[in-house]
């Protein structure tokens, strides 16, 4: 499955109020599909973590080697990246954000994800973390 970048730092940083689903879905995957963009968003977010919740920078540089341990596969973004820039266009969605759809149409799956707009604007190929783990049940 692909999942996106909030899920496995919801996981990896223990949110509050996602962590532990966040934590389910990763633990339930079969496999993890992601691109590589994936790398700069996580060191994004993970700043930003260090940032404003004062996160250790030795928990920061952990959680990015714990992401990197859970990924099955990882997909070069130069063969999503014409799809990922038609669907954004198509649907007004932040191209980093649509390399994961283009990755889960590909694939035949649906981006696992929190995020409210990209749920919204393609609700045939992505899903919420607690959709998923009901379905999985």
């Amino acid at each position: 499955m692909v999942i996106d970048t909030n899920v496995i730092v919801y996981a990896l940083v223990g949110e509050p109020q996602r962590g532990e689903e966040a934590w389910r879905v990763l633990q339930s995957a079969p496999e993890i599909w992601v691109p590589d963009s994936i790398r700069a968003e996580l060191a994004n977010v993970i700043w930003q973590w260090i940032r404003v919740k004062e996160m250790p920078l030795e928990e920061g540089l952990a959680a990015l080697n714990d992401a990197e341990a859970l990924f099955s596969f990882i997909i070069t973004t130069d063969q999503l990246w014409e799809d990922a820039l038609c669907l954004a266009m198509e649907h007004e969605q932040a191209a980093y954000d649509t390399i994961f759809v283009a990755l889960a149409i590909r694939r035949g799956w649906k981006v696992v994800t929190y995020d409210k707009k990209l749920l919204k604007k393609f609700p045939e190929c992505t899903t919420h973390p607690s959709d998923y783990l009901a379905a999985s049940t």
